[in-house]
């Protein structure tokens, strides 16, 4: 069989992903927005829903050059992006209707189920398609035949080293707009399938376009905790609880959803604002105070998180290049983590049931907030994926985790609230985004659960909290998940968090 003809190798990164895929570490990450479109808007046009979507897509392809690359050699230490030359739109775009009438319900069910099977599933034949796909989820009670404006739930789903989580927020931003441009399909769409003359255009790489500055105290201490001798290695104090070792098996995603209300977010960032914190670091703190109650104290004395965070803010283009990043999908991310100690938890648990914990949440959301923003005034400098080049083998770097207590207890990734207009100026008449849920797969090297943020300007947050299968009791983080979405909707009642009774404090 010919070689597909390369368009670049992958940047450090970006292979830091493709080789977890590889060994079905981590498959992928999700990004599933709520269109909403008057029905008038849908019969006023040309085609049917599906041609309407295609055709969107389509353009967004054309649009994006990171969805028509491929990626071969994942299992080796120089895998590289390859040019799709065409793709059948019929292999992308998945459909499924909701038939049940139970109400909203029934379609966020079948929403989280799409996802679940979607990044339980490895991306397979990568040299001959691209490893993305767009699943969408009607509601049959609410279609183009209808005089109720049209719901449709699009799953953006992707290799993690062709899109990050900002990225998946473009890919819909892009496709919102082609479906508000209401154009014709684009002269190279025939029979579904879509053909490119030229190879795609794609960002440098990170560490092409971020300078890290790595100091040679960094340099050792990183070298000394991955190599060093443990009898050389003084005793770590309060060890933190990060459910069972890492294990391949099993290896099935578990996900739930908490929605918080507009009218409940603007409360709870106007609340940020005055506690001089933020959303990102007041979720931490929450997720805390609610595990430290729910997680057993014979066991689980101390905590680890992290949080994710984007290097595109950072990100510098080279000498002669000439592009605009913010329009082009990129994996550019880097991560911090966080200690709660056990004297922290205990004060925690030492709260008397029912009685509030206000104050400690406040605080600690302010001492994160303070601890995020001295990373953020000291990065690109000692940070660690710019010691990536560094690993010379990602196959053996894996395996050699296995067995191994994880890192963190949970991480938080927050993607914001991002902006949906799709060049209709807020246009009612058109189509809208009123709802994002972003979220990852089973982290099989990762934490044992992850929060994940994501939001439309002026409108919901939603969070997602996933897990892999056996790494943590179910009943743990749904009694996490329980608590967020008791105390959001204490809150919007009476702007505290109150005694914390979704605790068994």
């Amino acid at each position: 069989m010919e070689r597909p003809d390369v368009v670049r190798p992958l940047g450090h990164i970006e292979m830091y992903s493709s080789s977890r895929h590889a060994l079905g570490l981590y498959r992928g990450i999700a990004n599933a927005c709520q269109y909403v479109v008057p029905a008038q808007a849908l019969r006023s046009g040309s085609g049917s829903l599906k041609a309407v979507v295609e055709s969107a897509l389509a353009r967004t392809i054309l649009r994006l050059g990171s969805l028509r690359v491929g990626i071969i050699d994942e299992d080796t230490n120089k895998p590289c992006f390859t040019h799709i030359p065409s793709i059948n739109l019929h292999d992308i775009i998945e459909w499924t209707v909701v038939k049940q009438g139970g109400g909203s319900s029934d379609l966020e069910s079948e929403l989280l189920r799409v996802i679940e099977n979607r990044l339980d599933q490895a991306w397979c034949d990568m040299h001959l398609r691209p490893p993305w796909k767009l699943i969408v989820v009607e509601d049959s009670r609410r279609s183009a035949g209808g005089k109720d404006p049209v719901v449709l739930e699009m799953v953006f789903a992707a290799h993690h080293a062709i899109s990050d989580g900002k990225s998946t927020a473009l890919l819909h931003a892009v496709l919102l707009e082609e479906l508000n441009r209401a154009s014709e399909p684009p002269s190279t769409l025939r029979d579904h399938v879509l053909s490119f003359h030229d190879s795609p255009v794609l960002a440098p790489t990170q560490e092409e376009l971020v300078k890290f500055n790595i100091s040679w105290s960094f340099l050792f201490r990183c070298l000394w905790d991955e190599f060093g001798p443990a009898w050389l290695k003084s005793q770590v104090p309060d060890r933190p609880w990060t459910g069972k070792a890492i294990a391949l098996a099993p290896n099935g995603l578990n996900l739930r959803c908490v929605t918080i209300p507009s009218d409940v977010v603007q409360l709870v960032l106007t609340a940020c604002r005055s506690h001089s914190t933020t959303f990102t670091a007041l979720l931490h703190a929450l997720v805390l105070c609610s595990l430290s109650a729910r997680a057993p104290a014979n066991v689980a004395t101390a905590f680890s998180s992290s949080t994710a965070i984007s290097l595109q803010p950072f990100a510098r283009l080279p000498p002669g290049v000439n592009m605009d990043l913010s329009k082009f999908m990129t994996d550019m991310n880097t991560a911090m983590s966080h200690k709660f100690g056990a004297q922290v938890v205990a004060e925690l648990r030492g709260v008397e049931p029912g009685a509030s914990k206000e104050n400690l949440v406040w605080r600690s959301a302010e001492a994160l907030r303070a601890e995020i923003q001295r990373r953020l005034d000291t990065l690109p400098d000692d940070d660690i994926t710019g010691l990536l080049a560094w690993v010379g083998d990602w196959r053996k770097h894996w395996l050699a985790l296995i067995g191994k207590p994880r890192d963190d207890t949970w991480s938080v990734s927050n993607i914001g609230s991002n902006r949906y207009n799709g060049g209709s100026g807020g246009d009612a008449e058109g189509w809208r985004i009123q709802r994002s849920i972003f979220t990852q797969p089973a982290m099989v090297a990762g934490p044992a659960f992850a929060v994940n943020v994501s939001g439309v300007d002026g409108g919901v947050i939603t969070l997602t909290l996933n897990w892999q299968e056996g790494i943590v009791e179910a009943g743990l983080i749904e009694g996490i998940a329980g608590d967020l979405q008791a105390w959001f909707k204490h809150f919007k009642q009476t702007q505290t968090f109150g005694g914390f009774r979704g605790c068994s404090s």
